[in-house]
């Protein structure tokens, strides 16, 4: 027996290199926020399109009144809340460092996601019809929420892979 110690070398260029570059794309999480901020703009355009809230109820249908109207100006049979487009096409990602987000400046978007009272004399109520994916308390939908954990993880998995 050698009275030699063992000596074990560890050539660790390769993970200090990742470990480098995952520090670099977390320190740069833009590129992830617009990814984010997309998702939520094509989930809601979905939910205009099913016609339906961020967990899959239906919104309510239109009044009988709306419908006449709408008829006659020739905008029904057609969809709720899309009576121009206006408010769907509106719908615009927003993001930063560290957030992400999708919405519309429209004046009128509000009282159709939460709903409530609008009108002369606020005598008209309008149903919430929920447009984004989220809830009215700021929960994700389960389906974004999936969506953006994936694209998360294809982030993560993309730093693996530059360089």
């Amino acid at each position: 027996m050698s009275d030699e110690p063992v000596k074990i070398e560890v050539d660790d260029r390769e993970l200090y290199e990742l470990m480098n570059r995952m520090l670099a794309g977390l320190q740069n999480m833009e590129p992830l926020m617009d990814d984010v901020s997309a998702l939520m703009v094509k989930e809601s355009a979905h939910q205009f399109k099913s016609q339906s809230g961020p967990d899959g109820t239906a919104w309510q249908d239109l009044a009988d009144s709306t419908k006449a109207q709408r008829e006659k100006k020739g905008t029904w049979p057609g969809y709720i809340l899309r009576r121009s487009s206006g408010l769907r096409n509106s719908v615009q990602p927003a993001y930063g460092p560290d957030w992400a987000q999708a919405g519309s400046n429209l004046r009128y978007s509000r009282i159709h996601f939460f709903g409530g009272q609008a009108g002369r004399g606020k005598k008209t109520t309008i149903p919430a019809r929920p447009y984004l994916p989220v809830s009215a308390e700021g929960t994700l939908s389960e389906k974004a929420r999936d969506r953006i954990l994936n694209a998360m993880i294809d982030y993560v998995n993309n730093m693996n892979n530059v360089g």
